[in-house]
């Protein structure tokens, strides 16, 4: 039963995640206005990680219109395993975004009226979010982010038992 459990709220991190960000995006679509993203390692199990979402006002941050908190047992966590995610960033941050724009890692993102992903200076923001179990390498989840069109796309960590490495897979 325990397994189980944990695996629910891993995927519920997952999903959270994966909605926050679908939710920010349509926002910014629906309302015209820009929405900005923050993901905030509080550091596990005393904070728990969590996403903010707020709405921008005149270019200053306005209003918290959520919060999504992860899980105690999830975390945003570092997964370098060779490859990323659609090969953003090197899995060296657990919140990787701006990887197109530098050495990547950081961790809000700017949803704009016509759907696209930006940092903070008006760039196109790609990246990706590595979401897991502490000491459970392989339940990593991820979500990437095409800055551009504002895509998201979700990836599961398995194990490829024939070449004996660890592969993302799109979910």
């Amino acid at each position: 039963m325990q397994p189980s459990l944990k695996n629910q709220r891993l995927t519920t991190a997952y999903n959270a995640t994966l909605m926050t960000l679908r939710r920010a995006r349509q926002l910014a679509v629906d309302q015209r206005k820009t929405y900005l993203v923050t993901f905030n390692t509080g550091g596990a199990p005393a904070v728990p990680d969590n996403i903010t979402l707020n709405i921008l006002n005149a270019g200053a941050v306005g209003p918290l219109i959520s919060t999504t908190t992860l899980p105690p047992d999830v975390q945003f966590l570092q997964v370098a395993v060779g490859s990323t995610p659609d090969n953003f960033g090197t899995g060296a941050f657990p919140i990787d975004f701006n990887v197109n724009n530098g050495p990547g890692g950081s961790n809000v993102i700017y949803f704009k009226p016509d759907g696209g992903a930006y940092d903070n200076i008006g760039r196109i923001n790609n990246g990706v979010v590595y979401i897991s179990r502490v000491g459970e390498f392989g339940t990593s989840r991820a979500v990437t982010l095409y800055g551009l069109s504002g895509r998201l796309r979700g990836w599961k960590l398995y194990k490829n038992q024939t070449a004996g490495t660890w592969q993302w897979t799109q979910i």
